[in-house]
């Protein structure tokens, strides 16, 4: 059972038809739940490790207030749109794994995380027929104070988040006497990032950054589409999670990787 107040707050404020600014405040929770029963007489001596003599039954609700501030903006006689928000993310008792060494884990609440960053975006039409994308955004998420039971220490970056994303995309359209043919392309930049809080834990890994191009052309005629596309073209090795061998029959990591260079033909027919 919880209950609560979730407010949020939003201001804007526009000098112009083509500009916003924006402030907004907002705050969300995350119902609790029940633990599976953790046996006393099998881990009474892992409890005890621990400071505990039995496991709690529930674990409560955990929590987040965010902040954001930015502005939206078209220029250029509408041919280019420019957006920016800066935020901030505090996440309080925050429902986290408890191992025990009897291997019956348990949910508590404790600690607190803290994300802070920048995203931007912006759309340019340089003609009629050449349209540019680009976005970013650099994110830092960390531990405050500390979490223990996860050996999460003051300051510690939060796994599987890149501090750096970036993409930028082009299209350009050709009218043809018998239909249109779009081409496209687009490049993705994510950096590097772990896979615990704490870099110094044996079963800490890095995931190293990775990019992939992407390009396509699709031509349309009547009801009919043709394409030819190509995904990951510079055949990057794109890792996005590791599984630290967790048994002494388990030998290396187990990676999980994106698809390797794709090239192919898609045929659509619109009803």
């Amino acid at each position: 059972k919880a209950s609560g107040i979730n407010p949020k707050i939003a201001i804007t404020y526009a000098p112009t038809e083509d500009l916003l600014f924006f402030a907004e405040a907002a705050k969300g929770f995350r119902y609790g739940g029940v633990n599976y029963p953790v046996p006393i007489g099998y881990c009474g001596d892992a409890l005890a490790a621990d400071g505990l003599t039995e496991a709690p039954a529930t674990f409560g609700p955990d929590e987040v207030w965010s902040y954001s501030i930015g502005q939206k903006g078209t220029f250029v006689d509408g041919r280019m749109t420019f957006n920016a928000t800066a935020f901030l993310i505090e996440w309080s008792d925050a429902q986290t794994i408890h191992p025990l060494s009897c291997a019956y884990p348990f949910i508590e609440n404790g600690g607190e995380i803290e994300s802070k960053g920048v995203e931007v975006e912006s759309r340019i039409n340089l003609t009629d027929a050449l349209r540019l994308g680009i976005n970013a955004s650099y994110t830092r998420p960390e531990s405050v104070g500390g979490i223990p039971t996860i050996d999460a220490r003051e300051g510690d970056s939060v796994p599987y988040f890149p501090e750096w994303s970036a993409a930028v995309s082009a299209d350009y359209t050709m009218d043809l006497a018998s239909g249109e043919l779009v081409l496209t392309a687009d490049y993705s930049f994510r950096d590097k990032m772990g896979t615990e809080f704490n870099p110094t834990l044996s079963f800490y890994r890095e995931i190293p950054s990775s990019n992939a191009l992407n390009a396509a052309a699709n031509y349309t005629t009547g009801l009919w589409q043709f394409g030819l596309f190509g995904t990951n073209l510079t055949n990057n090795k794109q890792l996005s999670s590791v599984a630290y061998p967790s048994y002494p029959t388990t030998f290396g990591d187990l990676n999980f990787l994106g698809r390797p260079r794709t090239i192919g033909l898609r045929v659509q027919r619109a009803f």
